[in-house]
């Protein structure tokens, strides 16, 4: 899923930025594949180029999304 993701964040970054909603959905997959005791260490790398993705290509655009969350994010275990 995260080649999708990626390219979304890629080549639509305008409507991305326009909508609060699609942001607060990419900080939750990133937060769940973060937290989620059923998923791996593979899910958790991706999770992370997410974020990174996420920060690259919506660069000031996530004030408004609770930016806490990728701090607590990585206290995981």
């Amino acid at each position: 899923m995260l080649p999708s993701l990626d390219n979304f964040l890629s080549f639509g970054s305008e409507v991305i930025q326009d909508r609060a909603d699609y942001k607060q959905m990419l900080v939750d997959i990133y937060t769940t594949a973060m937290t989620s005791s059923q998923l791996g260490e593979n899910d958790r790398v991706d999770g992370s180029k997410l974020a990174e993705s996420l920060l690259l290509n919506l660069r000031s655009s996530l004030d408004e999304v609770c930016m806490i969350r990728f701090g607590s994010a990585t206290d995981c275990h």
